[in-house]
Parts: structure tokens; C-alpha cells; sequence
């Protein structure tokens, strides 16, 4: 090991490999609280909890571009933010790739690089992004040690997967119009 990287430092020098190695004990025990709470509390309610315990949030601090503004995070939860990392595959030492498909030419698969198909254009012929399925991603082994035991990861995505079921599938526009009413309700 050479040293840590700073915040968005990129490295590219011969014989030199960056790898991700959890080493923020204070975020990793974020991480194991938000774990051993999951199982029984709502993502929304430990959001809160964090809020009001003045844990900072991921991204707090860091500054955003959006539409050419930049502005800095807010450094507040949310339940997806919790969800997120409830649902991390690094928790149990395994990367993931090709979660989505997006070329213009080709679409990357677990077998390799696939032509574009039907799937892959809108009703309209424009490209879209597509979600492989779960056989088509690409999982290999990490290179830290993992943070929770493969069962506790088990039995958490299936607490979540339960309580979204209800609105799994369920569309929240119609169609490419924005609803009309969004910002009047």
C-alpha cells in the first residue's frame, strides 16, 4: 500500500492498482447501526433517527453541479440513501457490473458484448437504458472483507423486499407528460 487517495484524486501510474478498502471505522459503524436496525425499523424512521442525532450523511459536504449551478449537499438522510446502503453488495465483499445497459453500438453483458435487440429502442426508435436481468450481472469477488455475513444480507434484502412490494411495478408518471398537478398538491 502506498497511501490513501483524497476526495476525486484519480491515480494512473505503471504498476500502480486503487483499490476500495473500507477503512472509515466512523462510517463503517454507521453502516453495522443501519444494519442491525433495518430488520425492524422503516429506512424512512433510521433516516430520521440519523437526522436528529447530527450524523452526517454520506455526501455531506461535497459540492454537486446541477443545470451549471453548484451548490453543496445538504448532508441530511433519506430513506433511499439508507436503502442504498442496506442493499450495497460491497457489504458482503462482491462488486457488481453491468447492472444496466446504455451503448449505442453494443450492450455489455455477463457472455460479453451483445448487439442492440427490440428491447433496446423506445416505441418511438430513440435508445433507451435498459436493466439486465439478474443473470446477465457480473459479480466478483472484492477486494476488503466483507462487513455483514451473507445470511444477515439475506434476510435484510428480503425484510425490504417485502415492504416495497406494494408499489413494485407501479408507474409514478403516466407516460412521457409530467403530471399537471405535481407541483400544485
Amino acid at each position: 500500500r502506498k497511501r490513501e487517495l483524497e476526495g476525486h484524486e484519480r491515480v494512473k501510474l505503471p504498476g500502480h492498482h486503487v483499490l476500495w478498502l473500507p477503512t472509515a471505522t466512523e462510517e463503517l459503524a454507521v453502516v453495522r447501526r443501519i444494519l442491525d436496525l433495518i430488520e425492524t425499523t422503516p429506512a424512512a424512521r433510521i433516516a430520521r433517527l440519523l437526522n436528529e442525532e447530527g450524523v452526517p450523511s454520506p455526501m455531506a459536504g461535497r459540492v454537486r453541479t446541477r443545470n451549471g449551478v453548484t451548490f453543496e449537499t445538504s448532508g441530511l438522510w433519506t430513506q433511499n440513501t439508507v436503502r442504498n446502503i442496506a442493499r450495497h453488495p460491497l457489504l458482503v465483499a462482491v462488486w457488481e457490473y453491468g447492472k444496466r445497459s446504455e451503448g449505442d453500438q453494443l450492450r455489455l453483458t455477463k457472455d460479453g458484448p451483445r448487439a442492440l435487440g427490440r428491447g433496446d429502442y423506445s416505441a418511438d426508435g430513440k435508445l433507451k437504458t435498459v436493466a439486465n436481468p439478474a443473470d446477465q450481472v457480473i459479480r466478483t469477488p472484492a477486494k476488503s472483507e466483507a462487513v455483514t455475513t451473507p445470511e444477515k444480507f439475506g434476510r435484510i434484502q428480503e425484510v425490504l423486499e417485502a415492504r416495497g412490494r406494494h408499489l413494485k411495478g407501479k408507474a409514478r408518471t403516466r407516460g412521457q407528460a409530467p403530471n399537471p398537478l405535481g407541483g400544485r398538491i
